[in-house]
């Protein structure tokens, strides 16, 4: 054989094992170095903690869904770092990251992670898929090689899901909220509950509007909030129903036209979300960020122009951002607000940061183009104000 022909061959060898190995850019239980990196705001004089620098595109968990695992080592996230969206999971210590998933099936935007152990939820294709986290971060690669996860249901036969699934309280079911596109009808939205024991499906609520951000109370079970999603102003946004499609209703119920965005679950009773002010007309009614309980009583905790909002049981504080990338704590008793950090976004344009607390309140993670390409960056939140004083 000579030179020339010897080339060809071990060429076509290397193109054929890129193609039938689909590991060859990244596979379950793959470790990546650190990419951690600290700088102090200009503004605020804090330490603030880049987790992800890559050139890739990372972005977290949506903020009405848990991101650090039930353990509070690890926070989880998606990146097209090998080619295509899959899991990943940073460890807070170290920086080092795992990757979870790497399936060309998987829909990495889904994931749900459980608050009572290491533990996750997917979608891939239309299989609803519990992941192990433990088996993944022991590193045991016998254990882990080409680990799937488990199936525990499938998305109803003509539906899609809408948005990420959620957690019951007590992860026993896990709720869906379904776009049915082939149903010309009105009431083409619904949620349904999934029993993951047995993998069936029950309705518990099906509307005429487009249902997002279902969100299970993470203290009560039973107990699911969504939204009239519009990707815009809803006439009336917030809604709460519980598991047997009983008391199904609005949250916080509407009465002057207000922009309401962004709800969140703040503990068994309340929840948090933002009213945006979205003209000058509008900035003479209230808004800001606020809370309302189960019996519709509602209050206003700080008048400021919030995007996003993010809470904690038995926190008194909240979390919330703006559309130019700052990051404030808010008392949610006095309605003071600190600045934490800035400069996330470049010119109001870039990934919106969609803040979440640790789940003890002391941290908040968001996204940030400080770097350039979106990462993911943390920044401690004081709890007390002799803290808040601290530069």
């Amino acid at each position: 054989m000579n030179a020339r022909k010897l080339l060809i061959s071990v060429a076509c060898l290397v193109a054929v094992g890129a193609a039938v190995d689909p590991r060859s850019r990244g596979f379950v239980g793959k470790r990546y170095p650190s990419e951690q990196k600290v700088y102090k705001d200009e503004k605020t004089g804090r330490n603030v903690v880049a987790l992800t620098t890559s050139p890739a595109d990372d972005d977290k968990i949506y903020q009405t869904h848990p991101s650090w695992t039930s353990d509070g080592k690890h926070i989880v996230f998606r990146s097209n770092r090998t080619g295509r969206w899959q899991l990943f999971a940073v460890t807070v210590d170290t920086g080092e990251i795992i990757q979870l998933t790497a399936s060309p099936g998987v829909q990495a935007a889904t994931a749900c992670l459980s608050r009572k152990r290491n533990a996750l939820i997917t979608l891939e294709g239309n299989r609803i898929v519990l992941l192990d986290l433990e088996r993944i971060f022991s590193g045991d690669q016998s254990a882990i090689r080409d680990y799937a996860g488990k199936t525990v249901g499938t998305v109803p036969h003509q539906a899609k899901l809408a948005g990420p699934p959620s957690w019951d309280a007590a992860e026993k079911v896990l709720y869906l909220g379904l776009e049915w596109p082939e149903q010309t009808a009105p009431k083409r939205w619904s949620i349904h509950g999934l029993d993951l024991a047995t993998g069936q499906t029950t309705e518990t609520v099906r509307q005429d509007f487009r249902i997002g951000h279902v969100q299970a109370n993470p203290v009560v079970t039973g107990l699911v909030m969504y939204c009239q999603e519009t990707g815009g102003d809803a006439p009336q946004r917030m809604w709460v129903v519980r598991a047997d499609g009983t008391g199904n209703r609005p949250f916080y119920r509407e009465t002057y036209g207000e922009w309401v965005t962004h709800e969140v679950w703040w503990d068994s009773t309340r929840a948090l979300f933002a009213i945006w002010p979205r003209n000058e007309e509008m900035r003479k009614k209230p808004y800001g960020i606020a809370s309302v309980d189960l019996q519709g009583n509602w209050k206003l905790h700080c008048r400021f122009p919030f995007w996003h909002v993010t809470g904690a049981p038995r926190c008194t504080w909240a979390v919330g951002d703006t559309f130019t990338g700052e990051i404030f704590r808010v008392d949610l008793d006095t309605g003071d607000r600190m600045l934490l950090t800035q400069g996330h976004r470049v010119a109001k344009r870039g990934t919106h940061p969609h803040p979440s607390l640790r789940p003890d309140g002391r941290q908040v993670l968001f996204v940030s183009h400080h770097f350039g390409s979106p990462d993911l960056f943390l920044v401690d939140v004081p709890a007390s104000r002799e803290e808040q004083q601290v530069r």
